[in-house]
């Protein structure tokens, strides 16, 4: 039954992708990357990359979809180069934004491609070309033909980090029929929560080869980049005695809310200035609109960059400056810079958690530099690592706006607070730090 339903899935994923083609490409365009390695996505690599592909002996290939699982799987493959220098990856993402991540923050020992779109004949031309020993998937990124065809092939099979939510496990149980096989194609399968390891049984049943191994984010270690932004940030918001807040990954809504609330802040907070890093740099022209609804004067994080490029930072600041109000309000719109954004800021909320927007985004990244974090309530996807932060009192939860400006002026207004805040959730990450470590030891047990 499997087999049939491979065949019908070759049969109709090529109807529905022509399908989708135009909405596919006019993504690309959007994000302004439509040339950059488009081929790649169908298994086919220049000339260059294919003789770099070639020349690596038995790599082990990571996929991961976009930036956050690949700023986690990075974090992964420094630790095991590290254990093993001779190693060799690649590493694949998804979306486009992935890929900017891996380029620019992968070590020597790291080729970088996109994954292919699921079409046989691309997956199978990709494995042709990367022939790797090993092919280890970040989270739950499940397309049957680069399964089917990597166990087929005899290429060793891993799952890590792996969540799984209730929705997407009732849909994976509904077609057990199907997904069974497909999720018993890997030799292992390390969750992140005893829940995640539940879920998974519920649709390949209890396995031996099933382990929680916590999340891999408590691991992740400070991007070497990072401080490359603070040249930036000295240059826009010169004040010594500044607090900076950040609100991250947010998503439509929320901006509106972040904005509102720091304009009435700064009246009682003059030192007080506001990075807004919306989670899609796209969106980024609809952000404009908000600042400029609301009156605010702002700087582009990319024109800021631009300014400095020459290394003059006095001409810089006069120009950036220049007629610039109370308002100091930096707009992140590029990829790569957010860890270097949340070292140099006082205070963090972390956005697709408020005004009925759900899912949330990763709350342990500015916890890593130790600093007091605020999220909605509506955090689906990171239920364990809120309940670890909530049991701690190492972060701040809050129900609605005007809870959010309730809490944020409170912090502003309490410097013990947010230096105990600061600590607790240091402190959760480093008692929570090891998932990397063991799902590397697991691989060498499984011989995987």
């Amino acid at each position: 039954m499997p087999l049939i339903a491979l065949i019908f899935y070759n049969i109709f994923f090529p109807i529905f992708f022509i399908s989708y083609l135009p909405v596919f490409i006019a993504k690309l365009v959007k994000r302004g990357d439509f040339k950059e390695d488009f081929w790649e996505r169908f298994g086919f690599f220049s000339a260059s990359k294919k003789k770099q592909l070639k020349s690596l002996q038995n790599p082990i290939w990571i996929h991961a979809v976009s930036v956050g699982e690949t700023i986690t799987a990075l974090s992964f493959l420094r630790e095991w180069s590290k254990q093993e220098p001779d190693l060799k990856f690649v590493l694949s993402t998804t979306t486009s934004t992935g890929q900017k991540i891996a380029r620019k923050q992968s070590p020597k020992n790291v080729i970088s491609i996109y994954c292919p779109i699921d079409f046989f004949i691309s997956v199978w031309s990709t494995f042709n070309t990367v022939k790797p020993k090993m092919l280890i998937i970040f989270e739950v990124e499940i397309w049957p033909n680069l399964v089917a065809l990597a166990a087929w092939r005899k290429i060793k099979l891993a799952l890590v980090n792996c969540r799984m939510s209730d929705k997407s496990a009732q849909g994976y149980a509904k077609h057990r029929w199907f997904f069974n096989y497909i999720f018993s194609r890997f030799s292992l399968i390390c969750t992140q929560t005893e829940e995640d390891t539940c879920r998974i049984k519920s649709v390949i049943g209890d396995q031996p080869y099933i382990k929680a191994c916590n999340t891999m984010k408590f691991d992740q270690v400070t991007d070497s980049q990072s401080d490359n932004i603070r040249a930036p940030l000295n240059t826009v918001f010169p004040d010594k005695n500044r607090l900076i807040f950040i609100a991250a990954s947010t998503h439509p809504g929320e901006e509106v809310i972040m904005v509102k609330a720091f304009k009435s802040l700064i009246v009682d907070f003059p030192s007080l200035n506001f990075i807004l890093a919306p989670r899609h740099a796209e969106r980024t022209y609809e952000v404009e609109k908000i600042l400029k609804k609301e009156d605010m004067d702002y700087i582009l994080l990319t024109e800021l960059k631009e300014s400095l490029k020459n290394g003059n930072s006095a001409v810089s600041r006069e120009t950036i400056n220049k007629g610039r109000t109370k308002e100091k309000v930096l707009l992140v719109n590029t990829t790569g810079d957010l860890m270097g954004l949340f070292a140099a800021s006082d205070i963090v909320f972390i956005g697709k958690s408020l005004c009925g927007i759900k899912g949330g985004h990763n709350i342990i990244e500015p916890a890593i530099f130790g600093k007091p974090v605020i999220f909605g309530s509506n955090m689906d996807n990171f239920r364990q690592v809120v309940k670890i932060f909530k049991d701690n009192k190492a972060a701040v939860e809050v129900k609605n706006e005007q809870d959010f400006c309730r809490t944020l002026r409170r912090l502003l207004s309490d410097p013990a607070e947010r230096k105990n805040l600061s600590r607790i959730s240091r402190d959760v990450v480093e008692k929570n730090r090891g998932a990397i470590n063991k799902t590397i030891e697991l691989l060498r047990e499984n011989n995987v």
